[in-house]
């Protein structure tokens, strides 16, 4: 299979950053970009969270099926039985064409599920985001940010090449919060020799939504009270 027949994009980020939030919304504006082209490339949603139970991309299984997206989950996703694994059918990411989203459960004991394909993953070419909200615990700032990133990318055998900047506190949000990470996140992106914090440009035959500086996204995130 030609490399340019596949896009895979790898999803990483500190508890809370909002990961796997981002990876619902990129699933779902890159599926209704491929219908506006008339494209009938699939779209797959990989949830490759073994660390997390509670809040992950799997919730919106059903929402993402109504959009056109395939889902891959692990066998006991949404369940209580505790056995974390990686699904078979991941290997449809390697064998099909179209665009793949995978995402990883949360710092570098989630990113260690990347470890065993990292290899098919350079292979094949990728792309790597880390979510990165500095209104999280141990990623405050790029210094500490940088330190989680560095362990991920470790455990992931995978360098991160573009980063998002996904700072908030849910509804209690304002644009002072925004504006006021900005800083910070360009110095992160200087630490990793990143040349733009959040890269907003794709050289390739498939629409990734970043055509300026914000990605807006809605929140998919399952509520408990």
């Amino acid at each position: 299979m030609q490399q340019n027949e596949q896009c895979i994009i790898v999803v990483t980020g500190h508890y809370g950053s909002g990961k796997s939030c981002f990876s619902v919304n990129l699933a779902k504006e890159i599926q209704a970009r491929l219908k506006e082209k008339k494209s009938d490339l699939p779209v797959v949603l990989a949830d490759l969270d073994i660390v997390n139970p509670y809040f992950r991309s799997a919730d919106s299984e059903a929402l993402l099926k109504v959009a056109g997206v395939d889902v891959i989950t692990q066998q006991f996703a949404n369940t209580n039985v505790d056995n974390p694994s990686i699904p078979g059918k991941l290997n449809l990411v390697f064998e099909r064409k179209g665009i793949s989203i995978l995402d990883i459960g949360g710092d570098d004991s989630g990113a260690a599920v990347l470890g065993g394909i990292s290899d098919k993953l350079k292979e094949y070419g990728f792309r790597h985001f880390n979510v990165v909200n500095f209104k999280r615990p141990q990623s405050e700032n790029a210094d500490t940010a940088y330190e989680c990133i560095r362990d991920i990318e470790t455990m992931a055998r995978l360098p991160v090449t573009d980063l998002l900047n996904n700072t908030n506190l849910g509804e209690e949000t304002y644009p002072e919060i925004l504006s006021q990470s900005v800083g910070e996140a360009k110095k992160l992106a200087e630490l990793l020799h990143l040349n733009n914090a959040l890269s907003h440009s794709y050289v390739g035959e498939y629409p990734l939504p970043f055509d300026g500086d914000l990605f807006i996204m809605q929140n998919y995130t399952k509520r408990y009270f």
